[in-house]
């Protein structure tokens, strides 16, 4: 949801997980932890341009963490990637406020995002 290509990828794995061995070599990871409950939310998969399968979370989610972690991201990517997802035709926003709701305090947030960019 961005036109940036990133310095730094965003990996979240389940509490518990070892990921030494993703970061191992990979200074650019950045390794995010998450209760297992909470990390299967939104998963799906997508093909990349070299056709491999991975998986990745979906718009929603991905909208959801962004919100979750605004003071930790800069003011216009966040911007743009907010106004993406509410012009985007495809968006399901009933998905967006169920993993709100998961997802403690922030779902007064999501709402008035929706009210006003929607």
């Amino acid at each position: 949801m961005s036109d940036l290509v990133p310095h730094e990828y965003d990996v979240t794995v389940p509490q518990g997980f070892n990921a030494s061995r993703i970061k191992k070599g990979h200074a650019d990871i950045r390794i995010h932890y998450i209760t297992p409950d909470k990390w299967k939310i939104g998963i799906t998969e997508a093909e990349t341009p070299n056709g491999n399968i991975v998986k990745l979370y979906n718009k929603e989610r991905c909208i959801i963490d962004l919100i979750k972690r605004k003071d930790k991201i800069e003011k216009q990517l966040y911007l743009h990637a907010l106004r993406e997802y509410f012009a985007d035709g495809t968006t399901d926003k009933t998905a967006l406020i169920k993993y709100a709701k998961i997802f403690n305090h922030i779902e007064e947030k999501v709402r008035d995002y929706t009210d006003i960019l929607s």
